[in-house]
């Protein structure tokens, strides 16, 4: 007799999916970055507060653009230790009143080498408890992630 492979478990989605609303689909990868003082690496901008990390560019691996964002955005090269999961946010952005259906695949990072000081200037690393960041965090999945992780420990 076969085995069949195991089923993947549902995407888990935040936000509320709006009928007759065309979603903007943006895969994504962020970052859970800890410092020796188990607090969590944040990105604070003048839109809110999110993990590291961004869009992936077409052509372009998970990895890879993990990698390329966080340099971008703190001037840190880093290790991708895990794959931490994956979930999908449906929000209006304030910036431009689109809707957007973000696909986030979270990953457990380590900071290797400060290369720079990142090039998007409305970027600062805040170093937060995972109970203020989970707190703060703009986007639900984001604050699920780390709640991921501390399940962890």
């Amino acid at each position: 007799m076969q085995s069949r492979p195991a089923e993947k478990p549902p995407l888990l989605e935040f936000g509320t999916r709006l009928d007759g609303i065309d979603y903007i689909e943006r895969p994504g990868v962020y970052a859970i970055i800890e410092n020796n003082h188990k607090q969590i690496a944040v990105i604070e901008t003048s839109t809110g507060y999110f993990l590291p990390g961004g869009s992936i560019d077409s052509g372009e691996g998970k990895v890879a653009a993990l990698k390329r964002e966080i340099l971008e955005e703190i001037g840190y090269d880093v290790l991708v230790l895990a794959e931490m999961g994956e979930a999908v946010d449906y929000i209006k952005a304030r910036v431009d009143g689109k809707y957007y259906q973000i696909h986030g695949n979270f990953y457990q990072v380590q900071l290797a080498s400060k290369r720079g000081d990142g090039i998007e200037k409305d970027h600062r690393l805040v170093w937060l408890s995972p109970e203020h960041a989970i707190q703060v965090l703009t986007r639900q999945s984001q604050a699920w992630a780390i709640q991921q992780m501390a399940k962890e420990y």
